[in-house]
């Protein structure tokens, strides 16, 4: 293989991309191994990396035997790829148990026995019978007839790829409806490859004898990059949620920094009588519209770390329910918070009971007797009564109760603060308290248990009467789902980490496919055809194209891990106009549109704030607005709306933007027609940007739009500009 010669061919262009997003994936993958899904992950990119840098140099070698050499090493990541993709869906979907090394082993005799029959081809012919070269392709591919062993591994790798496809498939119909985006994303990832691969398998590719395979999985790789920043794909939290969250017999709620319910489970559902579909996404007064003491209690308690009370909840034609409501903090890796977790205890039969009790000790006894709550009453170290419950939790006889200690059945951490409470009761000192201690079982178990303590005439003197409710499982879901939030805050890093870092590294091989392939076209290395000048042309404006992307994932990364900062110096907003006119001229003259600007005479000739980001804010407002456009005008007006304030203003005639877009045209990666055949490119990450650049500069932007009639962005920021 030394001495032979190589040729370059914009066939790699895309093969060398899903080398490198691979390797790069793969390494991030493998530092955050403790992550669900990331060693498998981590396989899968180094074989998909295998197969294109193999195929790669199949391509780019001149020499037939060479090609051979490298068709055959494509084989290590060809029979590794459905294996470790098996392996990934498995950790995924939270079916570990299945990767035992028996089944490993079986997995892997279909794979392992190709290897050796990859490279004794030539001898049996039952991998590829025969071995020819196509000389009018570009680069004299392969052209392979196929042995009976080829399709034998052709079919096992199908196998696995339908067998993790199904598992995912399962997970998606079984997901919550708020996880179910990222599970049908790796669904896509799957089947883009093997798309490919089948093909051209079948022969029916575009190009003759080019394998499509590894162009697939240059799409899915970049789709996993983008999935990781978007929806978290190796986050914990469907698996985590589904075990969780689902099943807790109390009521949970979810709701973000701008107090909109995110989440919520299938008690709190019933508590609230709305379904998710109903209130996620909403606000909390219309989300909570039925339970207005509980809305008004959050409006108060919302800004504040911790808190806890109790709540009642009316019923039309009904008695009241009671809830224990607490409100806990969701934090993200830089301790700001990100929202909060409200948990619905319904308390309504302690309350009944404790209501019952004060009543009559007749009525007592009664509702006692039948109460799920457990019930002591004690004097000291002697107890004086018990109820059924107690018996059930506890784990001990009625008689074995009323003979024992008070204090054996008291965790000894807990049993300082129950003797202090005790005693207040029957000193009178205090009212009914309400706390957690942890109690002893006839098994040795530790329990938690919920007590509400207080005095009781009982038998002809005073004693102190204990409500206890077994809140132990409670307890170990609260502490699952805290587990599950910090290892998902964790993959979330992982991610922002991940996304920055591979935008930042896709830059190089990008300026050099762009600028090789504009040497080419100039001439630099030889005569050009006109065949050959239109298809660097479409290398050069796919790559422009990508760095677009690249550049625009980078600064959304950037964003979101707060790393942007501003150069705050005084500027002249004439000379962003005029800048902004100057580049955007080309393309409304193309487009036969009229682009006008002006400078109201209130604007001040000088201002402070950050020049390079307002440039960036208008030019994206203004292409936007050239790109909908197809006849009539753009109009950029700048003026000062109030004396503390100034503001850009866009106008286009375009076809305007329908109210239920409006809401969301400043999320992040969406688009008014997010459809795969819309007629602009884009990755619905502009608007998102300028939006947070605005914000960023303590500015605010709206938008004023009717359909067939135009729209006006106004992006207006304070006059005395200053860094928050």
């Amino acid at each position: 293989m030394i001495g032979h010669s190589w040729h370059f061919t914009p066939h790699i262009s895309p093969l060398l991309l899903a080398g490198l997003v691979s390797v790069l994936l793969g390494i991030y993958a493998w530092r955050r191994r403790s992550t669900t899904g990331a060693t498998a992950f981590t396989l899968l990119t180094l074989t998909v990396a295998i197969w294109s840098f193999g195929y790669v140099l199949e391509i780019a070698s001149g020499d037939r035997a060479v090609k051979i050499f490298w068709a055959k090493v494509q084989y290590f990541g060809i029979t590794g790829t459905p294996l470790a993709w098996l392996a990934f869906a498995l950790q995924f979907t939270n079916r570990e148990k299945w990767l035992t090394r028996r089944n490993i082993a079986l997995f892997a005799v279909i794979p392992l026995l190709t290897i050796p029959i990859v490279w004794t081809t030539e001898w049996h012919g039952l991998l590829w019978s025969r071995i020819d070269f196509d000389p009018q392709a570009p680069f004299e591919p392969l052209k392979l007839s196929y042995g009976l062993w080829f399709w034998v591994n052709w079919l096992f790798a199908n196998v696995m790829l339908i067998i993790g496809s199904g598992l995912l498939i399962n997970m998606f119909l079984r997901a919550p409806r708020l996880y179910r985006m990222q599970t049908g994303l790796l669904l896509l990832v799957a089947l883009a490859p093997w798309l490919g691969n089948a093909i051209y398998v079948l022969g029916f590719a575009p190009l003759t004898n080019f394998d499509l395979t590894p162009v697939g999985f240059a799409l899915s790789t970049l789709l996993v990059a983008w999935s990781l920043f978007q929806f978290k794909l190796l986050d914990i939290v469907p698996v985590a949620r589904s075990a969780v969250v689902e099943v807790m017999g109390d009521g949970v709620l979810v709701i973000d920094n701008q107090r909109r319910i995110v989440d919520l489970n299938p008690v709190a559902q019933l508590i609230l009588g709305h379904n998710a579909s109903q209130v996620v996404g909403r606000t909390i007064d219309q989300g909570l519209a039925t339970w207005p003491e509980l809305y008004h209690y959050l409006v108060d308690m919302l800004p504040l770390t911790e808190a806890q009370t109790e709540l009642t909840q009316a019923q039309p034609g009904r008695s009241p329910n009671y809830f224990d409501v607490h409100l806990s903090p969701l934090r993200d890796r830089r301790r700001q918070v990100t929202g909060w977790l409200i948990v619905l205890h319904d308390i309504t039969e302690r309350k009944q009971a404790e209501q019952a009790l004060r009543e009559s000790e007749g009525k007592f006894r009664i509702l006692a007797e039948t109460t799920t709550a457990a019930i002591m009453i004690h004097k000291g170290s002697k107890i004086l009564y018990v109820n059924p419950a107690a018996e059930r939790i506890s784990g001990f006889s009625r008689t074995e109760l009323l003979r024992m200690d008070f204090w054996q059945l008291v965790h000894p951490d807990f049993q300082e603060l129950v003797r202090f409470r005790s005693t207040e009761r029957l000193e009178g000192k205090a009212h009914p308290a309400h706390y957690e201690i942890k109690f002893l079982a006839k098994s040795g178990a530790e329990l938690w248990g919920e007590i509400t303590v207080g005095r009781i005439e009982f038998e002809g003197g005073p004693a102190v009467l204990g409500t206890i409710f077994d809140v132990t499982e409670r307890n170990r879901a609260k502490e699952a789902l805290v587990m599950a939030r910090d290892e998902a805050l964790q993959a979330s890093h992982f991610k922002s980490e991940l996304l920055a870092k591979v935008s930042h590294e896709l830059r190089t091989p990008l300026n050099a496919i762009l600028g090789y392939s504009e040497l080419i076209e100039s001439g630099a290395f030889g005569p050009v055809t006109d065949q050959q000048r239109e298809a660097l042309s479409y290398v050069i404006q796919s790559t422009d194209y990508l760095t677009e992307i690249v550049s625009e994932l980078l600064e959304q990364a950037q964003l979101e891990a707060s790393t942007l900062k501003l150069q705050l110096s005084t500027f002249a907003p004439r000379e962003i106009l005029d800048t902004t006119t100057d580049k955007m001229n080309v393309l409304a003259q193309a487009k036969q549109l009229t682009l006008t600007a002006e400078i109201a005479p209130n604007l001040p000739p000088s201002l402070c704030g950050d020049k390079k980001r307002l440039q960036q804010i208008l030019l994206n407002l203004v292409g936007n607005a050239i790109k909908f456009t197809e006849q009539g005008d753009i109009r950029i007006y700048f003026y000062c709306p109030t004396p503390a304030h100034w503001a850009m203003q866009v106008t286009d005639t375009g076809p305007g933007i329908p109210p239920e877009a409006q809401a969301r045209i400043f999320d992040s990666f969406w688009q008014v027609d997010g459809s795969i055949t819309r007629r602009h490119d884009g990755t619905g990450l502009g608007l998102s940007i300028v939006k947070q650049l605005t914000e960023l500069m303590q500015g605010q932007i709206t938008v004023d739009s009717e359909v067939g009639r135009g729209t006006t962005f106004t992006v207006t920021f304070p006059a005395d500009q200053s860094v928050s």
